[in-house]
């Protein structure tokens, strides 16, 4: 009786190491996929905010043009750097000189 008894406890010992050998490597099969889901995850919220960049950037354009005011400042800002690059270009240059 005492031999059954001890071969019940070292066969549920050995039930348990293998149980929990066997938890340890699905949690090693795990990580690797949380970390790749992690970086998807990421990803995901960075394009998102860019999107969203985009189109604030855009929606700030339109009522650049909306506003007769803000559509001529825009022309101007336009032309000048347009202007000083050409002078600049013609410095370097010495084309129009």
């Amino acid at each position: 009786m005492a031999n059954d008894k001890s071969n019940f406890r070292a066969l549920s010992e050995i039930l348990s190491a293998a149980a929990v050998v066997i938890s340890l490597v699905l949690v090693g099969l795990e990580v690797p996929e949380s970390a790749r889901q992690t970086a998807l995850n990421t990803r995901s919220l960075e394009v998102a905010a860019y999107q969203d960049l985009i189109g604030r950037i855009a929606d700030m354009g339109d009522m650049a043009f909306m506003r007769p005011d803000l559509a001529l400042l825009w022309q101007q800002t336009e032309d000048a750097v347009a202007s000083s690059r050409l002078h600049a270009l013609s410095q370097s240059t010495g084309w129009l000189t």
